[in-house]
């Protein structure tokens, strides 16, 4: 009787090998831009009109000062706007200088206001006639009025400066409300005798 074969099993399946899955590269983001800072222009603060001037009571007396600014010559006549405009030109071009618009404007207003001006106060009175002058240009061209004797420079105990216009000859004081900041010029015969004595 034949021998039956033993039955074939099938070879033993191996499971295909696993491969690793895609490694993706990390998402990168832009980095955020923000927009760039912007400051606020500074502010300056709005110009202060002088308070007008009140007359004073005692034995001393205001000085009389009109709308027309005059100033003393070698001949003993007065210098109106137009020739202290002149001579301000005359000194613009022995310093190599030119009177320009802006410098022309700042001078004009100068010379025709009667109170102690502050830069501020000037740079108010000067863009109403030329709108684009700036605080440094009202700075530097004071400066140069001061600097020619057109104009006389006045610290006072607050700190802040003031401009008045060279058109005396005679020496005056100036009298300030602690308070208000109100500012008359004063002539008094008995101080100017004291004045001179303590200056010998």
């Amino acid at each position: 009787m034949p021998i039956a074969p033993p039955p074939q099993r099938p070879p033993p399946q191996r499971p295909p090998p696993q491969r690793p899955p895609p490694q993706r590269p990390p998402l990168q983001r832009p980095p955020l831009q923000r927009p760039p800072l912007q400051r606020p222009p500074p502010q300056r603060p709005p110009p202060q009109r002088p308070p007008p001037q009140r007359l004073l009571q005692g034995p001393g007396r205001p000085r009389d000062r009109g709308r027309l600014r005059t100033l003393p010559t070698r001949a003993g006549g007065v210098v109106e706007e137009s020739e202290q405009l002149e001579r301000f030109k005359d000194f613009l071009t022995s310093k190599g200088l030119r009177l320009t618009k802006q410098r022309q404007a700042i001078a004009e207003v100068f010379f025709r206001s009667s109170a102690h001006l502050s830069l501020p106060e000037l740079l108010a009175l000067a863009r109403r006639e030329h709108p684009s002058v700036g605080y440094a240009t009202v700075y530097r061209t004071m400066k140069i009025l001061a600097e020619s004797g057109l104009a006389t420079e006045h610290k006072f105990a607050e700190g802040s400066v003031r401009y008045e216009s060279s058109i005396k000859g005679e020496h005056h004081d100036h009298l300030i409300c602690v308070d208000c900041g109100r500012i008359v010029e004063y002539e008094d015969d008995e101080i100017e005798r004291l004045q001179e004595e303590l200056a010998r």
